[in-house]
């Protein structure tokens, strides 16, 4: 920012670079933005005995993103998958790591988890590590003023797993804004940003003028992405993918409510109803063609009784994702 000042009597108006104050800064990562680790539950067996040999005995390790995990691409996928809840009648019943399992987000309330998202391996793949710089660069200190809410993004849209993470995004920017004096910037990215929306509509208008100066929506996905469609036809494709890698990715990604998620919504009436968001040959298919479920009847889950199992408990995951999938829960099977 630039600023003006006049000295003294002289009319002469002389330039002169002013450091804006920037407050501290509370972001949450998008999607996929947030480094898990895993270790296995003592006393427990692995619900994948075939894992055994790839999975470290003991110990916290790097689960997402791991060169090492990925040379074994099965079961890094099986330790990706969800478990559906145990009850789904009982609101407190939330998904679940692989059996045997314990995932957790690397980095919660520091910076340490928004630097690479592969903190093991020697090549580093940066995700906000030039924010961090340029942050600093203006005056914020990492840990005390530039804090990351990193979490576990295949969980969200689980209403038990939110009941539980909540209060920990709350007493970090109560903490955050106590130790610095001032309210802070709550900032955020991509599924990060609904995923706060959430949250700022459980807390009352008095906290959050307390405690929260601004909030800042990065590439927000207030209204879903129907990128996210992708997932159920064929799995993440990316260039550098093999194909066969993402058919396996389907049926863990598809047992994610963070996927689900992030579906094109009908709130506010973001997307048209006859907007065609996937043509082929022989078909094309609306928003209002995942409303009614004809989508996700087309495009049915891997033809194994292993495949149909995960095809059932993705729709179950699915039953409790999202208030706004209520209209077409019945109409999945």
């Amino acid at each position: 920012a630039m600023g003006f000042r006049q000295h003294g009597h002289s009319s002469k108006i002389q330039k002169r670079a002013i450091a804006p104050h920037v407050a501290p800064v509370v972001f949450v990562p998008g999607i996929t933005s947030s480094p898990l680790k895993a270790r296995r539950i003592p006393g427990k067996r692995l619900g994948m005995p075939e894992c055994e040999s790839a999975i470290p005995k003991s110990g916290w390790y790097n689960l997402y993103v791991s060169t090492a995990r990925s040379m074994n691409a099965a079961c890094l996928l099986w330790q990706m998958q969800l478990q559906t809840p145990v009850d789904k009648s009982d609101p407190n019943s939330c998904v679940s790591d692989a059996e045997g399992l314990e995932v957790r987000e690397i980095g919660f309330g520091t910076t340490e988890g928004a630097e690479v998202l592969n903190p093991g391996d020697l090549v580093k793949f940066e995700l906000y590590a030039k924010m961090n710089r340029v942050l600093q660069s203006i005056g914020l200190t990492r840990d005390k003023m530039i804090r990351y809410a990193t979490y576990d993004w295949r969980k969200h849209g689980d209403p038990c797993w939110e009941k539980q993470w909540f209060p920990r995004l709350k007493e970090l920017v109560e903490n955050t804004a106590a130790e610095c004096g001032e309210p802070i910037n709550l900032a955020c990215h991509s599924m990060g940003c609904p995923l706060v929306h959430v949250f700022l509509n459980s807390v009352d208008a008095g906290w959050k003028k307390k405690h929260i100066l601004e909030f800042i929506a990065t590439g927000p996905a207030f209204g879903g992405a129907t990128a996210l469609l992708q997932n159920f036809i064929q799995g993440p494709s990316y260039d550098f993918v093999p194909l066969a890698f993402s058919t396996i990715g389907r049926a863990a990604l598809n047992s994610m409510p963070g996927v689900y998620s992030l579906l094109p919504t009908r709130l506010g009436n973001t997307w048209a109803e006859d907007l065609v968001i996937v043509q082929t040959p022989w078909k094309n298919y609306t928003i209002s063609s995942i409303y009614d479920g004809t989508f996700f009847h087309d495009v049915e889950a891997p033809e194994t009784k292993k495949g149909e199992q995960l095809r059932m408990e993705m729709e179950q995951v699915q039953s409790r994702a999202d208030i706004k999938w209520a209209d077409i829960r019945g109409k999945m099977n």
